[in-house]
């Protein structure tokens, strides 16, 4: 069955492969069973052992293991749906559909036993994100998007119910102050710079921050650095659904299908700080460049 193909029951909801439909009744009870794997990794944080990916990033074997039983399970609700995910890189051509995930994002507060770490899942078809999952077991907060659907969120003991933002007193710009971040001069002073502009901020992982963003806590997010596809694919669906604003900092369309993506921002506010986000990452690259 193709990507494209139409409910014959008049209600005329799109399907995927296997019978999978991008609407809540089909999502939810799949959301609801890998909200119970993500809960059972925190289990594991204590038995993590650290190592570092060729680029310097942190992984551990609880990143591979993750990985594993994520991949099996979607394996297991659409087999024929190919699988992408940060720690089981595969050099196969994109399919016309699949998940991109990342099992465990911010593993560096995994490891800390912190709650700042997340379970990220996106369905990509036709080269755009169309359905976003985003768990955070330490929070014990869930939300899925899917699109021209909304969003529903639910807690670990509630149930679901329709997504809305938090009214946040004084909301902020989340600027990364990560390691990638640091040790490049320019990131550096486009952070410092983001930083002086928009006096409240702070920093958080990429898939967390896109969450906090949806919730209101923040109205902006920007990667500065080079995320990857799994890095901001749900949160992508997530803040457009919420009727945000979701592009590269160069003002161009996010291009997806590739795992390498450039500067991306995520607001949920004015077209003006939006803006000035990407005039001040500008400004500071034309600089450093020039």
């Amino acid at each position: 069955m193709s990507v494209s193909e139409r409910d014959t029951t008049g209600k005329g909801e799109t399907r995927v492969c296997s019978g999978l439909r991008l609407d809540f009744e089909t999502f939810l009870p799949i959301v609801d069973q890998l909200l119970e794997m993500g809960v059972g990794f925190t289990a594991l944080q204590s038995k993590v052992i650290r190592a570092r990916k060729k680029d310097g990033t942190p992984v551990s074997n609880v990143d591979k293991t993750a990985q594993v039983f994520v991949t099996n399970f979607l394996k297991s609700v659409a087999p024929h749906i190919q699988v992408r995910g940060e720690e089981d890189l595969t050099h196969e051509p994109r399919s016309r559909i699949y998940w991109t995930i990342d099992p465990i994002d911010a593993t560096r507060f995994y490891e800390a036993r912190r709650y700042e770490w997340c379970v990220s899942v996106a369905l990509v078809i036709d080269g755009v994100p169309r359905v976003g999952i985003i768990l955070q077991p330490g929070r014990g907060e869930f939300v899925v998007a899917i699109e021209g659907k909304g969003a529903r969120f639910r807690t670990t003991y509630g149930p679901w119910q329709i997504f809305e933002r938090l009214s946040a007193i004084n909301p902020m710009l989340i600027v990364p102050t990560s390691k990638s971040v640091l040790s490049n001069k320019m990131y550096t002073a486009q952070a410092v710079e983001l930083t002086m502009c928009f006096e409240d901020t702070l920093s958080l992982p990429c898939v967390v921050a896109g969450f906090e963003v949806a919730r209101g806590p923040a109205w902006g997010w920007t990667s500065i650095f080079e995320p990857y596809e799994w890095d901001i694919a749900a949160s992508y669906v997530l803040i457009r659904e919420l009727g945000g604003v979701a592009r590269c900092a160069n003002g161009d369309q996010v291009p997806w299908g590739q795992d390498k993506m450039p500067p991306i921002i995520f607001t949920i506010s004015t077209r003006e700080k939006t803006a000035t986000i990407a005039w001040v990452l500008s400004e500071v690259k034309n600089r450093m460049c020039a």
